[in-house]
């Protein structure tokens, strides 16, 4: 009986943490695409209170870092169409029975994404933290083996997720706000990481047990992308 009852507190728990991240994930999105004339501090938190002075300093920073926006707080505008491939890389480029860290048919049907649909690919794999843009010297053994592996069939990685957020989707949703698109996809085996987002509705959900990145599901990806 005790056991049943921790397991179900335990189930209890990851629902209501579950209920909390959507919650913020609606009201972090939501910010990013309703405010796009002004963005006002006390405005801001009465309609978010779940946002503290240093949470929203260090998205302030972030903004402006990535000049979201002006030093006045004015949004930056953008119209950009490019398309972009957001990346995981285990259970996806590789599976259960890959032979390779990174399976050749799995890496086969990504260029034939990037080749139908000229994306660029944002990596949000764990594999991101021994890569940087302009800095290969500082590659680790598994960001260089990555990137040698990509070369072979004419891909390249255009950037990283710049921080590691949890779930995923903040990740995403930062991206999408400084390329101001909706043409991408995300290719990932842990839907987990994107709930009931709008995120989700882009999501390739590939499967570390059932081949990764398969050529059906591919064919998906390019779908999303061109329509």
């Amino acid at each position: 009986m005790k056991r049943n009852a921790k397991t179900q507190i335990g189930v209890s728990c990851s629902i209501f943490v579950k209920i909390i991240v959507m919650k913020e994930f609606k009201n972090y999105i939501n910010c990013y695409l309703d405010t796009i004339e002004k963005i006002d501090k006390k405005k801001y938190q009465d309609k978010f209170p779940w946002v503290n002075d240093k949470l929203f300093n260090e998205q302030w920073q972030f903004w402006l870092g990535n000049k979201l926006i002006d030093v006045d707080g004015n949004v930056i505008k953008r119209s950009n169409k490019q398309k972009l491939i957001f990346l995981d890389v285990d259970g996806v480029l590789n599976h259960s029975i890959s032979t390779d860290a990174i399976d050749a048919k799995c890496l086969e049907n990504l260029r034939e994404i990037v080749k139908q649909t000229n994306s660029l690919i944002i990596l949000i794999s764990s594999w991101k933290s021994g890569w940087n843009k302009n800095k290969k010297e500082q590659f680790d053994s598994d960001a260089n083996y990555l990137d040698e592996r990509l070369k072979e069939v004419g891909l390249s990685i255009f950037d990283k997720s710049s921080r590691n957020a949890y779930p995923r989707c903040f990740e995403v949703a930062d991206w999408l706000v400084r390329f101001n698109t909706n043409k991408y996809v995300v290719l990932d085996d842990d839907w987990g990481n994107y709930g009931n987002t709008p995120i989700k509705e882009k999501l390739i959900r590939c499967d570390y047990y059932d081949r990764g990145l398969t050529k059906e599901l591919s064919l998906g990806a390019i779908k999303l992308l061109n329509t």
